[in-house]
């Protein structure tokens, strides 16, 4: 069966379900001819032609539906005030076609409280004048993946507000497997608003996932972790702005860095830890970005306060810790890895400090504020080593060079 119905620009969507095809002119009446019995195929929405919304049109996909909304290469722009997709159920966004958008201009596009997978297509919040802030274009209270699509915010106005691209709160999950985000910060403000901010619980952490190549442009910190439990493989993470702050923000969570993943940072801090973190970098992982008083790439961890630190054979250029306790095995750090026990910008000095390092090659090594440091079979170049502010070193085997304190 097929019934035509449009808007007045002719714009349609064109809904599959069990193999009858029907045309629908509101996004709520596409959504509303869909099963709703999760466990079926999917069914298929296909926007035929750009649309603007109509003013406040939502569409909302109840718990038992499973939805394929194909942008087909063609764009939504919504007049709305608030949500344009409201998501209890299974939803896919993809763009078959190429050049698809879902274009928002005040606050939040998508309110997921279901399963929701960004597959394809630019989702873009681009509110219409300086006077308007842009909110969130994802509020996550489910599981969310990013796995080709765009996700864009243009920020225009000149506050601060609570900006960003995706809100996702306690008990749910992101996955960053692959694709962008972008943030164009039009007015370069002197606080930037974290991109994605992820938080969960002590009793309930938000489970994170990211890899396969996925991207980050923009000038604020891209991830704001706190109490989560992340995990970062494959060739992972990519800022591509060297004037962003930090790409990665983790705080009260536990980090876990696999086998021969990648995080390219293109700037000072790759990665910041804060509060009470347990991290683990494996063989092989690498992190980079660039440290532009001497304009060269080097991987930049800093850890802070109850931070428990382990490295096994991964390749990073500068470290900074200020951590309880940290191992490290057989790692190449090809700037210099400073180990305190006390955090520098806060004054504040941690009750222990233990840090053991074994084998491995350092541009320099700085143990200070009296840190408990073992330090056996390890080359450390050009730099030398420090020994500074009363710290306890025990250093057996290794090779020094310019050795001082």
């Amino acid at each position: 069966t097929s019934l035509l119905l449009g808007y007045e620009d002719g714009s349609i969507y064109k809904v599959d379900v069990n193999g009858t095809t029907s045309y629908k002119n509101t996004l709520q009446e596409a959504i509303d001819m869909c099963t709703t019995n999760s466990s079926t195929t999917p069914d298929k929405i296909t926007l035929i032609q750009d649309i603007v919304a109509v003013e406040n049109e939502k569409g909302v996909i109840s718990e038992n539906q499973n939805i394929i909304f194909d942008l087909n290469g063609n764009t939504i722009t919504g007049k709305t005030m608030g949500t344009m997709f409201e998501n209890g159920g299974m939803l896919e966004i993809k763009d078959s076609s190429g050049d698809g958008q879902i274009v928002g201009l005040f606050n939040k596009i998508i309110d997921n409280k279901g399963t929701l997978v960004l597959s394809g297509g630019n989702i873009k919040l681009d509110p219409p004048t300086e006077t308007i802030d842009a909110h969130y274009i994802i509020d996550n209270s489910g599981e969310l993946t990013i796995a080709g699509a765009n996700i864009e915010l243009i920020k225009k106005a000149d506050r601060n507000g609570t900006n960003g691209a995706i809100n996702s709160v306690a008990g749910t999950a992101v996955n960053f497997n692959s694709g962008n985000i972008i943030f164009n910060n039009a007015k370069q403000l002197l606080a930037v608003p974290n991109v994605v901010k992820i938080s969960g619980t002590s009793e309930l952490k938000t489970e994170v996932t990211i890899k396969d190549e996925f991207k980050f442009s923009g000038s604020g910190t891209c991830i704001e972790c706190t109490q989560t439990q992340i995990t970062v493989e494959g060739d992972s993470f990519e800022n591509t702005n060297t004037t962003a702050l930090i790409p990665i923000i983790i705080s009260d969570s536990d980090m876990i860095i696999k086998e021969g993943a990648v995080i390219d940072g293109d700037n000072i801090n790759p990665i910041q830890y804060y509060g009470t973190c347990k991290v683990d970098i494996n063989s092989n992982a690498k992190l980079s970005g660039l440290v532009e008083y001497i304009n060269t790439r080097n991987p930049y961890a800093v850890a802070a306060k109850d931070v428990e630190l382990t490295i096994n054979e991964a390749e990073l250029g500068k470290i900074e810790f200020y951590g309880s306790k940290a191992t490290i095995n057989n790692a190449t750090v090809s700037d210099k890895a400073t180990f305190s026990n006390k955090l520098t910008t806060a004054g504040i000095a941690n009750t222990t400090s233990d840090i053991t390092i074994t084998g491995g090659t350092f541009g320099s090594l700085v143990i200070n504020y009296n840190a408990i440091a073992k330090v056996n079979g390890v080359n450390v170049t050009t730099g030398g080593m420090s020994v500074e502010s009363g710290a306890d070193v025990t250093l057996l085997n290794s090779t020094i060079i310019n050795q001082n304190g």
